[in-house]
């Protein structure tokens, strides 16, 4: 497919803007998805005594999704406890437990794992004599899946809906961190409910090819930046081992002599605002013993890209000296050259020799 073609295809074609999801602390936790993660938060706020000050916002929210006569029997119902990972009888684990003496909601919470559990080992492991089961889903369970005369089959979104609608009516002062901590799971449901855009997923259909392209192009682009940039170190008169954590984003290139001193090319930004950090990053002993390295013992033109605040960070890793530069199409076109030229002209290979035979010296002492 021709790029006259795909210039056209780009000028005309009404492409849809995906909508981008706010990411909420769980999924900057890596947990988004969990079932005892999302078990654990729903039962702090289940327990009306918890230092939320929500009362009984979760549970009255629960109770007016389930059938008005199972409903109705928790209505007078003395203070309710909450436990989750509940043991049964037949060693199975009930996922969140609200009980008293008389009363219990047995709930089943359910992201992405399928229904096996046995439900009536469940129901018969709790003795009280008002019982109510729920299985709280994010997509509706088949109803020959388990017992429906006794489980109610609720879904995540519509659950926090509800809890959201009470939540926003409330009239005393909630604390701002429950604020953001119950508006934050909300938005985690609505994350892993949400389907995509059936008019993205239409679109691409209908243009797989030169979207198909495309994406080939973008994939040259990137595979083009890293090239060039490996290419540029291994012109430079210095041996040192290529590493990478992401290959569109940074690479590491270490000494051979320490492997806690490196050059680190960060080009996360080269293509959206033409940024390029070329940075000597230190880690681990290597940041306390360069500590006594001060700028002074550098020239003058290799004192420009020492970082002053190195001196003061307290942590694991630091850059020593680093740069950020505005890097043309051309530039980019041509980035081995571009990237040579500034580890020379502008000291960063000076500096990196001066701060490896230090460490190498320090070491043997």
């Amino acid at each position: 497919m021709n790029l006259i073609y795909l210039q056209k295809f780009l000028e005309t074609a009404d492409i849809p803007i995906p909508e981008k999801k706010p990411k909420t602390l769980l999924e900057i936790a890596r947990q988004p998805h969990y079932e005892n993660v999302i078990s654990s938060i729903y039962a702090f706020y289940f327990d009306a005594e918890e230092e939320h000050g929500l009362g009984s916002l979760f549970l009255d929210s629960l109770l007016e999704l389930l059938p008005e006569d199972v409903s109705e029997l928790f209505q007078d119902s003395q203070v309710l406890k909450v436990k989750t990972e509940k043991v049964t009888d037949e060693g199975g684990r009930i996922d969140i437990l609200i009980f008293n003496k008389e009363s219990a909601i047995i709930i089943e919470n359910k992201v992405y794992h399928s229904l096996v559990n046995n439900l009536e080992d469940y129901w018969n492991s709790i003795n009280v004599r008002n019982k109510a089961g729920v299985i709280i889903s994010l997509n509706p369970v088949d109803r020959s899946d388990y017992d429906g005369r006794r489980f109610t089959n609720i879904l995540h979104h519509e659950f926090m809906d509800r809890v959201m609608e009470k939540f926003d009516q409330l009239e005393s002062d909630v604390s701002e961190r429950h604020s953001v901590f119950v508006n934050d799971l909300h938005q985690n449901l609505i994350n892993l409910t949400q389907k995509m855009d059936k008019k993205e997923l239409d679109f691409y259909l209908e243009n797989r090819k030169p979207i198909e392209s495309l994406v080939r192009i973008q994939s040259n682009v990137f595979n083009h930046i890293r090239r060039e940039v490996d290419r540029a170190f291994l012109q430079i008169d210095k041996k040192l081992n290529s590493t990478s954590s992401n290959g569109r984003v940074l690479a590491y290139y270490r000494s051979e002599k320490n492997s806690d001193l490196m050059f680190t090319i960060i080009f996360e930004k080269l293509l959206t605002k033409r940024e390029l950090l070329v940075a000597i990053e230190l880690n681990g002993k290597a940041v306390e013993i360069c500590k006594d390295l001060k700028k002074e013992e550098f020239e003058t033109d290799e004192q420009g890209i020492i970082y002053n605040r190195f001196y003061e960070i307290d942590r694991a890793w630091s850059h020593f000296a680093g740069r950020t530069y505005h890097v043309t199409d051309d530039d980019l076109f041509d980035l081995a050259g571009f990237l040579k030229n500034k580890l020379h002209s502008d000291q960063f290979l000076a500096t990196f020799q001066k701060v490896e035979d230090y460490l190498c010296n320090q070491i043997k002492k």
